[in-house]
């Protein structure tokens, strides 16, 4: 079983790390690499490098083969679905100083992509007093054992290794495969002969000589050196001169001084104990092929590729006996304690000077080195991903994972409301995770399955690895969108503007932020997203007034659009406001259209106006909803017809209601006036069946859809708007659009006229009521849905 062709991407960091590209997982990943590639099945899609890091000599025999790509996180990328990898392979996922985005990015995380993982070791963890003290440290090993938690597939280079995961990550066995490691046959191959070898050593290191024992590897706790200097004084006098030890690997001065001081302390003559520092992989050869044994005292090894690359070199090896070594060599011959001194001098001893034991270990080498070979590591490897994109077309559909970032009733948000209608219908495709921005208990729980809250706090420790398809944001002009605004900033996403003019968002935000001068802090964000663009009084003045913002345009989408990878909006007026506020950008964010939905209701009952019309206006009650002119025109009417009833429903505080009976005082006993404040939701949907027209006015226009507006539609109402934003954009058969600047006379013919043609009246009733058909949160769901690209 192969995946089919060009679905494996391969992440390579791991072999570019400038500090340690000569270690054992950047050799690891190169050979892996290489053999992958050797297997020639085609399966190969791209690998891909870091342009932060340099292109090491170890995977410069990729130039020209057409599969480097550079790791971008060119979230476009999720937008073409169809050009993604089956298979997206992590070589190195602890890879050290690299984000979470470098290593897993935004387009791997899209559901048609599985993740698949190489797994060293789980050493820090294991060792978590000494290498996860930090507080810092251990947060970033936790969020990358986290990404390997959530791989689809994880491969373990031993079967400890393996274990390790089961225990400690507790990954089930069917979601890992154990690959092994190989050994190369460049050291295998390298020298005929131990003279030879020894040779290539003289050349540079004159004061080591034959018969040495060798010990390869990295300068660090677990490696166990100073316990190995330490059993290796225990040896008798004549053993040490005649076998020197040779310790192989990059130090710093301070290092290397230490190791000798350990030596001195126990009386290590320094011709006895040489540290070679970095060699080249010719000496590494050499070294492998003419020493006398390979001591290897590990605490603990993922694999273990110096012993490999010792035994297939024809070396003798004795090591630990824990973590992998008995799994490589298969029995415990050549093992010792790596915690006693005394065991590691005695298991030497035994060894280096019987020619009886050196011979079995070398025929041991030689025989258990036969089954780790990169061309098996390939294979093992080529049947996981096998398994993985077998499992992906066969098996359970995985239905794509989308974030939406927005307020959630009981808020009082009309872009709650409106979200938790519309999500009942996305998560009939997709599961969506709703950001919010306290404790889910707070909330009103989702009534449908594939639905969850998650706090915003949450969100943070674990959007790097969520496999989300998208992330959606749903902006508006509120205090209900602070989380929005500051996840948006650090994670960039598709933004839903219900609003185009931020300025109240900012407002707030400047009083949070500065409670002590809170027009200096609005000035500065002014400042910041204008500069030049508007006078200085503006600038420097702190909150400009409805009619300043109208007249200079002021939106305040600026930043919004900055971090936004595309932006969905309800109208043309809104698309063009954000063309244009974003003024000279480093980047243009798409904006692209979507409907605004609309709620299901029950069909309205067509009925003639009566004597005293009921004429309603919904949503919150405010100046900029033209309520001034609204009264005044209703009383016109009131004194021709004898009588109307206007019934203001929405909430609204205290002094603004008390304001609109004041002034609806001033037009005599005509018009019978009601103020209702926030309706329940029965009585509000019993108001709009009741009332004979809608009149829904702007003053100013935010640039949002009206979710009042959408509700008289659906109810079959006959709603009047004014000529502005997005109601200005819907059909004259659906709706009767009045000047924004209309006059009482003008607004009193409008709603008369209408009220006196019955037939008009239906019409629009009829032709309201189709438009909210077409227009359903769920016909406006698959909108979304085709937009995000997952259906």
């Amino acid at each position: 079983m192969r995946p089919p062709d060009g679905t494996v991407c391969l992440d390579v960091q791991g072999a570019q790390n400038p500090h340690h590209h000569d270690r054992g997982i950047a050799r690891y990943v190169a050979e892996h690499v290489r053999a992958l590639h050797g297997a020639r099945t085609g399966m190969l899609h791209s690998v891909l490098m870091n342009p932060s890091l340099p292109l090491t000599g170890n995977l410069s025999w990729l130039l020209g083969s057409g599969l480097l790509r550079w790791n971008c996180d060119d979230r476009r990328v999720a937008r073409r679905i169809s050009s993604l990898p089956a298979v997206y392979h992590v070589m190195s996922p602890f890879e050290d100083g690299m984000r979470g985005k470098e290593l897993w990015p935004a387009w791997a995380r899209s559901s048609q992509v599985k993740t698949v993982v190489t797994l060293y070791d789980l050493i820090p963890l294991i060792f978590s007093d000494h290498y996860l003290h930090d507080p810092i440290a251990k947060a970033r090993y936790t969020a990358r054992a986290a990404l390997v938690r959530a791989a689809d597939h994880v491969l373990a280079i031993s079967q400890a290794t393996a274990n390790d995961a089961g225990d400690h990550l507790e990954i089930p066995p069917e979601r890992i495969t154990v690959i092994d490691a190989g050994a190369s046959a460049k050291f295998a191959n390298m020298y005929e002969s131990k003279r030879e070898a020894e040779a290539v050593l003289g050349r540079r290191f004159q004061l080591m000589r034959p018969g040495f024992m060798l010990y390869v590897g990295g300068f660090e706790f677990r490696k166990n050196l100073k316990r190995l200097v330490e059993a290796y004084a225990r040896l008798p006098h004549q053993t040490r001169a005649s076998h020197q030890l040779v310790i192989a690997c990059s130090m710093q001065p301070s290092e290397v001084e230490l190791v000798r001081s350990w030596g001195d302390k126990e009386g290590v003559s320094e011709d006895q104990l040489i540290i070679t520092g970095y060699v080249s992989d010719a000496e590494l050869g050499a070294l492998y092929h003419a020493c006398v044994l390979f001591v290897f005292p590990s605490f603990y090894e993922g694999s273990g590729l110096p012993i490999l690359e010792a035994m297939s070199c024809g070396a003798p090896v004795i090591a630990s006996n824990t973590s992998t070594t008995p799994e490589i060599f298969g029995d415990l011959d050549g093992t010792f304690d790596p915690y006693d001194p005394v065991s590691i001098s005695r298991c030497i001893a035994d060894t280096i000077d019987s020619p009886a034991t050196l011979a079995a270990l070398i025929e041991r080498s030689r025989r258990r080195v036969a089954g780790y070979t990169w061309d098996a590591v390939a294979a093992s490897t080529i049947e996981a991903y096998g398994i993985v994109t077998s499992r992906h077309k066969h098996g359970v559909v995985v239905r794509p994972r989308v974030a939406l970032v927005s307020p959630w009733p009981p808020e009082r948000s009309g872009i709650a409301d409106y979200n938790a209608r519309l999500v009942n219908e996305l998560s009939k495709s997709v599961d969506v995770d709703v950001v919010i921005d306290g404790e889910p208990a707070r909330y009103a729980t989702p009534s449908a399955s594939g639905v969850k809250l998650v706090r915003s706090a949450s969100y943070r420790a674990v959007s790097a690895l969520q496999q989300y398809d998208r992330v959606i944001y749903c902006m508006g002009n509120s205090a209900y969108h602070r989380h929005v605004h500051e996840l948006l900033r650090e994670h960039p996403g598709v933004v839903v503007a219900h609003d185009v003019r931020l300025t109240g968002f900012y407002g707030w935000l400047s009083a949070q932020e500065c409670a002590e001068d809170s027009n200096k802090r609005f000035a500065q964000w002014i400042e910041a997203q204008y500069g030049p663009r508007l006078p200085p009084a503006v600038r420097l003045g702190g909150w400009p007034g409805w009619e300043t913002q109208q007249a200079l345009g002021i939106y305040m989408t600026a930043e919004m659009q900055a971090h936004a990878e595309e932006v969905f909006v309800h109208s043309r007026h809104a698309r063009e406001v954000l063309e244009l506020d974003r003024g000279v950008l480093d980047r243009v964010v798409p904006v692209a259209l979507l409907p605004f939905a609309i709620p299901d209701v029950e069909p309205r009952m067509w009925r003639p106006p009566g004597k005293s019309p009921v004429i309603v206006s919904v949503g919150v009650v405010s100046a900029v909803k033209g309520l001034a002119l609204l009264i005044s025109a209703a009383s016109l009417v009131a004194q021709a017809r004898g009588g109307v009833k206007l019934v203001i429903a929405g909430p609204g505080e205290k002094q603004e209601l008390e304001h609109w009976r004041r002034f609806a005082g001033k037009f005599g006993s005509d018009l019978d006036l009601r103020l209702t404040g926030h309706l329940p939701r029965a009585d509000y949907d019993r108001l709009l069946a009741d009332a004979d027209l809608a009149v829904q006015l702007r003053t100013i226009s935010h640039g949002e859809a009206s979710a009042a507006v959408a509700d008289c539609l659906a109810a079959g109402l006959p709603t009047v708007v004014s000529d502005l934003g997005w109601a200005s954009e819907l059909s004259a058969d659906v709706v009767a659009c009045v000047p924004s600047d209309a006059l009482p006379a003008g607004l009193a013919a409008r709603i008369e006229g209408l009220l006196d043609d019955q037939e008009h009246l239906r019409s629009m009733s009829e032709h309201a009521q189709k438009f909210a058909a077409a227009n359903s949160f769920s016909a406006t769901a698959k909108q979304y849905l085709h937009s995000l690209q997952l259906i």
